[in-house]
Formats: C-alpha cells, sequence, structure tokens
C-alpha cells in the first residue's frame, strides 16, 4: 500500500466534532504550516483547525510559505469549530532572516496579499522572491516575527521597521541544538530591543501524515 493512499485512508474525520480540551495555560500556535507549503507541511487546513481545538487551543495562525493558500479552508473549518483564526505567511527576503507576518485587520491582509503577489512577479513561476525594503513598503498593520537563526543586527532592523510590533521566536524540535538555540534567545531577549515567543512550528498532526522524518 503506498504512502499517499495510506495518508488518505488516515485522514482525521472532519463530520465527528473534536472533542475540545480544556487548557490549563492559554495557548495559541503562532507558526503553523499545511500541506499548502510543499515538501514542508503535510495536513490539510481544517484537519490542523480541529486538532487545535481538540488540544484547547485558544488560536491557531496558519502561515505557510510565499502563499495564502490554505486560509480558505482553514477558516471554513475555524468558523465552523469557534476557533480564532490568525492569517499570515512565512516570508524569506533575500537580503534578511525568514519572517512571520500575521494580518491584524483587512487592510493589513490586504497589504499583505500585495507583498506576494510582488514576490510572485519577481521570481520564477512557482517562486517568491523578496527583498528587506519590500516588506518595509508593506509592513504597516502587520505583527512580525523573526525566525531562523539571527544576530542582534538582524533584529534591531526589523525592530526599527516593526517597532513594538517586531518578536522573536523561540522554536524547539527535540533536536541535538535545542539547548544551543533557546540559550541565543535567551540572549537576544535580553537586549531592551527584542520580544520573544514560543511556538512550535506545527507542519503536520499526526506521524502518518509527515513526508519526512523532520520532527
Amino acid at each position: 500500500m503506498s504512502h499517499a493512499r495510506t495518508t488518505r485512508q488516515q485522514r482525521r474525520r472532519l463530520d465527528v466534532a473534536p472533542i475540545r480540551q480544556q487548557s490549563a495555560i492559554p495557548y495559541a500556535e503562532l507558526h503553523c504550516k499545511t500541506n499548502f507549503s510543499f515538501l514542508e507541511g503535510a495536513s490539510h487546513p481544517d484537519e490542523l483547525i480541529s486538532r487545535a481545538v481538540e488540544l484547547g487551543y485558544s488560536a491557531l495562525a496558519i502561515t505557510d510559505r510565499n502563499s495564502l493558500a490554505g486560509v480558505v479552508r482553514a477558516h471554513a473549518a475555524a468558523k465552523e469549530l469557534q476557533l480564532k483564526l490568525l492569517i499570515g505567511v512565512e516570508l524569506s527576503p533575500v537580503d534578511a532572516p525568514s519572517i512571520v507576518l500575521l494580518a491584524t485587520d483587512r487592510q493589513a491582509y490586504g497589504r499583505l496579499s500585495r507583498l506576494i503577489t510582488v514576490g510572485r512577479r519577481n521570481a520564477a513561476k512557482g517562486e517568491c522572491r523578496l527583498t528587506f525594503d519590500d516588506v518595509a513598503s508593506h509592513g504597516d498593520g502587520l505583527l512580525a516575527s523573526i525566525v531562523g537563526n539571527v544576530t542582534l543586527d538582524d533584529v534591531g532592523r526589523y525592530r526599527e521597521l516593526f517597532a513594538d510590533r517586531c518578536y522573536l521566536l523561540a522554536e524547539l524540535h527535540r533536536g541535538p541544538n535545542d539547548d544551543r538555540e533557546l540559550e541565543q534567545r535567551i540572549q537576544l531577549a535580553k537586549q531592551p530591543a527584542c520580544r520573544w515567543l514560543l511556538p512550535t512550528t506545527c507542519i503536520f498532526i499526526i506521524r502518518a501524515d509527515a513526508l519526512w522524518p523532520t520532527c
């Protein structure tokens, strides 16, 4: 039996309302990729919404790479299951660290959509090429979270652009370098220009959904 067939058979039944757990500490996942992030995310948007409800999340951000394609299905599922949905995207400017951008209102969503369009037009089909200046010209009303390996200069650059709407994500995946990466984030967070968040970067909800062992 092929992996694709197994995945289809094991896909979560969404016609059955998930049992909502009560979380002792309010938690919202701010960096989550669906299967619209090709070769990165593996689960369908509606499956991720259903699982977030089961885990008692207060909200879930859908942040696919260079795309808002997963938002439509996520919105429909979130509305039905009464989960707050945050709309965003992960972008990788050619001259700056990767960043997760979240829209705070309809106007910010429009600017985010136009930013992605700029990146698509600047690149070959299926690719996205953006610069820091592109992000800067569309940044009003967006919340920014820096991901990946960064320096204090990187943080300061984004902080100057987004002011108090700028955060540094600390993401741990039970890897061999977790302690080192967390310590780096802690040291950066001690700087007056930096605030940090601790999401998990969800890319699939059950092991059978994994395209390959990334977590």
